[in-house]
């Protein structure tokens, strides 16, 4: 993806989930399908791994920077859970998404096409920033269908 194309799918899922606000409490908090998280869930989910992203990687990364690897995803992933279950409201949760939403725009114009396209490692395992954001925009996308499959 290209900058711009980065810079505007968070435009695009920050108007998507501005659109969550106008959702009723009981779908909120039901699961999408049968053993899946409700949409509570799967935004704190969102919520956690792009404040991680926002504040543990992208300080970090420069060319050939060794970032540690992946916290545990499963643990992870249950304190986000929990997170959304915590009494935190709709609104609040999906407020404080859109603020990290808005900083990680940001960080994304600011980067200039070579620093998109620097080399880095998370563990073993290399990457660059420009795979590392479309990664976790079609990790947003496939969110964004799960819920929406759960509203029909």
């Amino acid at each position: 993806m290209e900058r711009n194309e980065i810079a505007d799918h968070y435009t695009k899922y920050s108007e998507w989930l501005q659109s969550l606000k106008e959702m009723c409490e009981t779908e909120w908090i039901t699961p999408v399908a049968e053993g899946k998280w409700p949409p509570a869930a799967i935004i704190s989910h969102i919520y956690f791994w792009d404040t991680f992203s926002l504040h543990e990687r992208f300080p970090f990364i420069e060319k050939n920077a060794k970032l540690s690897p992946y916290p545990d995803f499963q643990e992870f992933n249950n304190e986000a859970e929990k997170f959304a279950a915590s009494g935190i409201s709709k609104e609040e949760l999906l407020n404080n998404l859109l603020e990290i939403r808005e900083d990680m725009k940001e960080f994304v114009n600011r980067q200039s096409d070579d620093m998109l396209d620097v080399l880095f490692y998370i563990g073993e395992h290399s990457l660059t920033l420009r795979e590392y954001l479309t990664d976790f925009a079609s990790h947003d996308l496939h969110h964004q269908e799960q819920i929406i499959k759960g509203r029909r």
